[in-house]
This record gives structure tokens, C-alpha cells and sequence, in this order.
């Protein structure tokens, strides 16, 4: 009995068990940065009514896009930083400790608010130093997840539970309940992590045959001996395509749609061989194009493109951040001696951070939005109209840029894999 049952536990279905672990474990830690993220976003209303932020140097309109600038600033350098630092070391600490450090920052924010603290600047820098620890999730869970050889499909997810805590708790304590709760998850999350996570598929898993393995005992513990070491930031950005996915990622918009997006990407690119740069150069092509309908279109028209727009922009986003990230992370140029998986995966989403940061600021000035009061009360009682005006139209065409931008950062690309495609020489 116990022989039939050794023989039917065979290499192949431990590692399957092995990835289905890993799959649950990452997918989850991720969905836990998500909520930690949107933990601010939730909160930044209540904070606004209740002006609990407090300085001298800033209007309270815009302490709260600071903070978003601020946060994605450090997240976008945190991404270089933590992408080197994955490639050289134990994946599976790296990332427990950046959720330890997350869950600290979460927690400081909550305390801070039951302890009536209103000093903007302290906010501020938790939330750039929440930006920088945040920035080990990304690269660290596809390294793992393309280590282990399977998919990660968990970019387009965001998180109801913060949402839901923040409808049903007491309004004057919501948002500090918010941030004790999703730092108090996360740091859960990182004992799951430390415990239970294996970055990297034993060796003996790899090979069915016993006699096989036995013979190349040796071979493997010498492997081990000289195990891959990571590159330098420099010679990453020199891995052919890199540079070029990231300024493309820089310059892609994301919405609803890019859920479906995302799934019709994967499909897509895979029947036409991995050619991804032709695939995602059309879909941007389409998704400015897109954009151009949305020039006095209704509300359930403006509604409708802007879900056609996500699908045509997830796809490209999903194949940049992942397959992608991970094919040039094992170039050819590397050697075998070499590993660039969460170093490539931290430039390219850095450098699209960059780019959300930069755009942030850049629509703000662009839209020039203002209100003009009009003197339309009848009496003393009738409520003024004060509508507010935005330059809309100039920050459409500055997105479409950003497409085009994108488009011809990966031009060398497509004459390339069309070439290939059709058999021309170089």
C-alpha cells in the first residue's frame, strides 16, 4: 500500500502542488499591496472634510495630490532599487520584509489619526516611505511567479475590503480603522509569506527519472555552488527591448476594460507566435484613435469608449509588466550566469511610474480647471452658480501623445518581428 501510494506521488505532481501554492500565495500578496494602495485613496474624502491635516506651506486642496506625487515619486525609485536588490536576494524575505515594513507604515498612519496628530509633513513622509516599501511587491512576485513558470494575472484586481470597512465603521474613525486594518492584513500576509512561500522549485522536482537525478547529482550541487548572480542597474537597461518597453509603458493609460484586456492580450499574442510589440503597438494605434470619439460624446457613450480604451490599453499593460518583463529578465545576452528578472520587471514598472507621476502633474496644468461664479441668485438665499471650466480638449491630445510616444519607442521592434515573421533579411 504504502508503495502504490509513493508511486503515484510522482516529481511532476509535487511540482504541480508546488505551483498551485506559490500561484495562491503571490496572487494574494499582491491583492494585499492593492488594498494597502487603496487604503489612501478611500480615506483622502473624509480627511478633506474634516481638514485634519494642518500646514503653512500648502492649501489643504493640494496636500492630497502631494501625497500622491510624493508616493508615486519614491515608488517609482523604490522600483530601480528593489529590482536590483531582487535579483541578489532570498525572494521570499525580501518580500516578507517589504510587507513588514508596509504594514509598520499602515499601522503609524492609523495611530497617528487616534492620536490627533494633524502635522501634514509627518503624513507626508509616512507616505513616501510607504511608497519605497511598496515598491518590493511588484518585482519580487513576478520574479517568483515566472521562477515557478506560471502566469500572474493579478494587475487589473483592486480590493473591495477596504470599501467595505470604511461603509460600515463610524464616520469620525473610518479611515483611521481603514489603515490599522490593512496594515494589520498585510502583516499577516508576510508571516504566510515567510512561512509557507518557495521562490524557487527545488532542483529534484525537475527531473522524473530517479536514475537520471542520481547521476547528475554532482552536476547539481556544483550548480549550486555557482548560483546565478544579478546585474548590474546599467546593463540591464542595455538588454535589447527593455528601454523600449519601458518608455512604452510610461506612456499607456489603464481603465475598467483592462481586465478583458488583459485576458484577450495573453490569447492574442500567443496565436501569433509571441510577436507582443506588434499586438501592442496596434492596440495603442486603436486606443488613440479611440480617444478621438471622446470629444462631445454623451455620457454612456463616454462610458462605453472609455471601457473599449481599457481593453485596448490592458493588454499592452498586462504583456509590459509580465511576460514581457520576464523574457527580457532571461535574455540572451545575459549568459547563463546571469539573472535579471526583478531588476528588468523594477525598470520597466518604474519608469511607467515615472510617467503616471509626471502625467499627474502635467494634466493638472494642461485642464487649467477654474470656477466662475455667475451672479444668478434671485435672493439672498438662492445658492450661486459656480460651474467649473477644464481644458479638456488639450489634455486629450496631450494623452493621444503619450500613445504615439509609446507607438514609436517600439517601431525598432516591429520592423524587427516583422522581418522575422515574414523570413527578410536584416
Amino acid at each position: 500500500m504504502e508503495g502504490s501510494l509513493q508511486r503515484h506521488v510522482t516529481p511532476t505532481s509535487s511540482l504541480n502542488l508546488m505551483k498551485l501554492r506559490t500561484f495562491v500565495i503571490t496572487f494574494t500578496t499582491y491583492a494585499t499591496f492593492h488594498v494597502a494602495r487603496k487604503s489612501f485613496s478611500s480615506i483622502k474624502g473624509e480627511l478633506s472634510r474634516e481638514q485634519w491635516m494642518v500646514s503653512s506651506l500648502t492649501s489643504q486642496s493640494n496636500m492630497y495630490g502631494l501625497m500622491d506625487m510624493v508616493f508615486l515619486g519614491f515608488y517609482a525609485v523604490g522600483l530601480y532599487v528593489s529590482g536590483m536588490l531582487g535579483d541578489r536576494l532570498d525572494l521570499r524575505k525580501f518580500l516578507a520584509g517589504g510587507m513588514v515594513g508596509v504594514a509598520l507604515v499602515l499601522v503609524a498612519f492609523g495611530m497617528a489619526g487616534l492620536a490627533n496628530i494633524h502635522f501634514f509633513w509627518f503624513y507626508l513622509a509616512l507616505w513616501g516611505i510607504n511608497g519605497a516599501v511598496q515598491s518590493v511587491g511588484w518585482p519580487a512576485n513576478v520574479a517568483i511567479m515566472y521562477i515557478v513558470r506560471i502566469t500572474f494575472p493579478t494587475l487589473t484586481l483592486r480590493s473591495p475590503l477596504v470599501s467595505i470597512l470604511y461603509g460600515l465603521a463610524d464616520p469620525t474613525l473610518a479611515w483611521k480603522l481603514v489603515m490599522l486594518a490593512s496594515g494589520s492584513f498585510m502583516l499577516m500576509q508576510s508571516a504566510v509569506v515567510y512561512v509557507f512561500l518557495v521562490p524557487v522549485p527545488p532542483k529534484s522536482h525537475l527531473h522524473d527519472d530517479t536514475d537520471v537525478q542520481e547521476a547528475s547529482k554532482a552536476a547539481i550541487d556544483e550548480d549550486d555552488m555557482c548560483a546565478p548572480e544579478g546585474i548590474s542597474f546599467s546593463r540591464a537597461w542595455m538588454i535589447p527591448g527593455v528601454a523600449s518597453y519601458a518608455v512604452a509603458y510610461a506612456c499607456i493609460l489603464y481603465d475598467v476594460g483592462a481586465i478583458v484586456g488583459s485576458v484577450v492580450g495573453g490569447y492574442v499574442t500567443d496565436r501569433m507566435g509571441g510577436r507582443r510589440s506588434l499586438y501592442i503597438v496596434s492596440s495603442l494605434c486603436l486606443a488613440g484613435l479611440d480617444m478621438q470619439f471622446l470629444f462631445g460624446a454623451t455620457e454612456h457613450m463616454t462610458g462605453i469608449l472609455l471601457f473599449l480604451t481599457g481593453i485596448l490599453m490592458g493588454g499592452p499593460e498586462m504583456l509590459i509588466t509580465t511576460t514581457i518583463s520576464a523574457d527580457l529578465g532571461t535574455h540572451a545576452s545575459l549568459a547563463k550566469n546571469a539573472q535579471a528578472l526583478a531588476t528588468v520587471t523594477g525598470i520597466i514598472d518604474g519608469t511607467g511610474s515615472i510617467g503616471a507621476a509626471l502625467a499627474q502633474y502635467v494634466v493638472g496644468r494642461i485642464a487649467n480647471c477654474h470656477s466662475v461664479c455667475e451672479d444668478t441668485a434671485l435672493t439672498d438665499l438662492t445658492p450661486r452658480v459656480c460651474p467649473t471650466t477644464c481644458a479638456w480638449d488639450s489634455v486629450f491630445f496631450m494623452l493621444q501623445g503619450c500613445v504615439v510616444v509609446g507607438m514609436l519607442s517600439l517601431s525598432g521592434l516591429v520592423v524587427q518581428e516583422t522581418r522575422a515573421a515574414w523570413h527578410l533579411p536584416g
